[in-house]
């Protein structure tokens, strides 16, 4: 009897481990059906990251600030929250609509700065939002000088004078142009209508 009943055992055994196997393996099939299945998370991305703005192609607003638009794409499965948006500098505001984007939909993000009057600006744009795969998404604004050369950019001195110590005394005024780079250089003119203030030939 005992013989019998190992023997018996002996035969079952592979039938049980093959029961196991088809599970395992039905199991594994379904999992990834599953993950076939579920929605890609939500991926936010800019169309174009970076944007010239130049006061010199006529582009001003009222205020005489500078603005742009980007466009950003929700090209996941998930809708997308923008939780933030901040700039690296106060001279510049910036705001996304809508809110939330949906899956294969876009939104604008606006954003509206002061320009240097001569130079280039950069200013960065981060949205924090809530998706895994891009929860940070970098936008840069360049605004570039609104003045067209020849001009002056700035002049200064120091002219503060005490009893009658100006009589005799010399001062230099001290005067910064921006010209073409092809034109020739010439120095600004300075003028004074105080009759006690002469000014004497500019240097370069």
């Amino acid at each position: 009897m005992k013989l019998n009943a190992m023997v018996k055992r002996a035969q079952t055994t592979p039938v049980i481990l093959a029961g196991i196997g088809i599970i395992l393996v039905v199991g594994s099939a379904l999992a990834r059906f599953t993950s076939y299945l579920s929605p890609r998370p939500g991926n936010l991305i800019a169309t174009q990251p970076e944007l010239v703005w130049s006061g010199l192609d006529g582009a001003k607003t009222e205020m005489g600030e500078a603005d742009a638009r980007f466009v950003v794409v929700n090209s996941g499965g998930l809708p997308v929250r923008v939780i933030s948006v901040q700039s690296s500098c106060g001279c510049t505001t910036a705001r996304v609509t809508p809110e939330i984007i949906a899956a294969g939909s876009t939104g604008v993000v606006e954003v509206r700065g002061t320009p240097y009057p001569v130079g280039e600006r950069a200013v960065t744009v981060n949205l924090t939002t809530d998706s895994a795969s891009t929860p940070v998404v970098h936008l840069l604004f360049r605004m570039l000088g609104t003045k067209r050369p020849p001009f002056l950019l700035q002049a200064g001195a120091d002219l503060a004078y005490v009893g009658e110590s100006f009589k005799d005394d010399v001062r230099q005024i001290v005067a910064i142009a921006i010209v073409p780079f092809s034109s020739k250089s010439e120095p600004p003119i300075i003028k004074t209508d105080l009759p006690f203030l002469k000014i004497g030939p500019p240097t370069v």
